[in-house]
């Protein structure tokens, strides 16, 4: 069963509840991915955003709730494209050293987006970016994947 889509409206909202199961993300990336694409953002940017968005739709799934989905809205306002991934549980700072290959999601997503910010309030953490899409691609015939 693949992420539920709760609403999805015209090309300026998208929003989706993901089951907390790593397995669900591949639909999840798809799914804005399309969504991206039929805002004719460009190419290298859908890359970037579907990058980012997994990157925090998986740390939520890894460190929140288990038994509560993810909350994945993203939207469009002139040319900034904001994605906010929320998930039920307590923020912990990320570890200063990595012992391992892991833990660098949070990096990579400050690297990529104009800003990245993270709030954690009644029992809810949510990670939010934002990112400035000047370069639009022009309108194409073909339909989005």
């Amino acid at each position: 069963m693949g992420p539920r889509v709760n609403e999805v409206c015209g090309l300026s909202n998208f929003r989706v509840r993901v089951l907390p199961d790593l397995s669900e993300l591949a639909e999840l990336r798809h799914g804005i991915e399309g969504w991206l694409r039929m805002a004719r953002i460009s190419p290298a940017l859908v890359a970037g955003l579907v990058l980012a968005t997994h990157e925090a739709a998986a740390n939520a799934i890894e460190h929140g709730d288990v038994n509560s989905d993810v909350l994945v809205e993203a939207s469009i306002t002139g040319h900034v494209v904001t994605v906010a991934i929320t998930n039920s549980g307590h923020w912990c700072e990320p570890a200063e050293l990595q012992i391992d290959d892991r833990g660098r999601g949070l990096q990579l997503i400050r690297a990529i987006m104009d800003e990245l910010t993270i709030t954690a309030d009644n029992g809810a953490v949510t990670v939010a970016f934002r990112r400035t899409c000047e370069e639009v691609s022009p309108p194409t015939r073909e339909t989005p994947a």
